[in-house]
């Protein structure tokens, strides 16, 4: 294959999650203070920080939908070149972003934390959207499902988080009343 010719990447959808439980189990969070997260889609990459993406996986809400954790979408090898070095980038910052976020928490800051790490969160939503929509175009293919990326605490992000949770504690189904 040449340099050039597109070819089947593997890829998947991936939710960065900085978990607060134990803090609101601490109280020093409300009860009702949701997780922070932020999700994209990765490339594989072998030189990717493991212990980072595993510490701060989530579920993301395509795992609601369709039971695949992977796929493979057509790209050219630049692009996928382009696209992991991207997210090596903001995989980097939003690791960055939860460490100060939990020494914030531990030091007491409270809301003050969660407002600032959400803040930062979607700055670095906003200074790549960009390359988020080139990468969306780029996975897009005839055989690709496609799935709305939610950005950090959109509104229907939180109606889904919102329901997931009360599903969790109260459980599903019909209830009478």
């Amino acid at each position: 294959m040449r340099e050039y010719e597109s070819k089947n990447v593997r890829i998947w959808p991936y939710r960065f999650e900085i978990r607060l439980e134990m803090y609101r189990r601490r109280e020093d969070l409300p009860q009702d203070t949701p997780d922070l997260y932020f999700d994209l889609w990765l490339f594989e990459d072998p030189e990717a920080d493991r212990k980072l993406l595993n510490r701060y996986s989530g579920p993301h809400p395509y795992d609601d939908t369709d039971q695949r954790s992977t796929f493979y979408a057509e790209a050219a090898p630049e692009e996928v070149r382009r696209w992991v070095e991207k997210q090596r980038t903001v995989l980097a910052e939003l690791g960055s972003i939860a460490t100060d976020t939990e020494r914030d928490l531990e030091a007491g800051a409270g809301m003050s934390a969660v407002r600032r790490c959400h803040e930062r969160l979607t700055a670095v939503a906003d200074e790549h959207r960009t390359e988020m929509a080139q990468l969306m175009a780029t996975i897009r293919g005839p055989n690709t499902n496609w799935f709305p990326m939610y950005a950090p605490w959109s509104e229907r992000a939180r109606q889904l988080q919102e329901t997931r949770e009360r599903n969790m504690r109260y459980g599903g189904g019909y209830s009478s009343g």
